[in-house]
């Protein structure tokens, strides 16, 4: 395959993964219920729970990512060229600078998600049905 037939390929795929990360948001932020009892919203859609919902979604932003380094890596000549032209002699720096920036607001992110939401402490600790009893 050319090189030209590699990012046709790469562009599509991810066009069809973006696609995919946005409906399942859509799905899962608008259709399918949250928490414990749903909000009166069925947690199913098409036979698959919220839950595995939530599994493709992630798989399919993992693809995304790595597709678009590949991206990236057969656009390599043509973002070289491009900085060079627009920043002169300063371009390895600059795009440094870019790749450094990229890095830290992707840890930053990361650093100030929240890992452990106060909503759901007592979340599957069975409070709601009363004490556990032995059987």
């Amino acid at each position: 395959m050319r090189r030209t037939d590699w990012k046709f390929l790469v562009d599509t795929l991810l066009f069809i993964c973006m696609g995919g990360i946005i409906s399942i948001g859509l799905l899962m932020g608008f259709v399918l219920g949250e928490g414990p009892d749903g909000g009166g919203k069925s947690k199913y859609f098409l036979d698959l729970h919220r839950h595995q919902w939530g599994e493709i979604h992630l798989i399919l932003s993992l693809a995304f990512s790595v597709l678009v380094i590949i991206h990236l890596i057969l656009s390599w000549s043509w973002i070289k060229g491009k900085a060079r032209r627009l920043f002169k002699g300063s371009w390895p720096a600059v795009l440094a600078l870019i790749v450094l920036l990229t890095v830290a607001a992707v840890a930053v992110g990361w650093v100030a998600s929240t890992k452990n939401d106060p909503a759901y402490e007592k979340y599957g600790q069975g409070e709601a049905r009363g004490p556990h009893r032995a059987r």
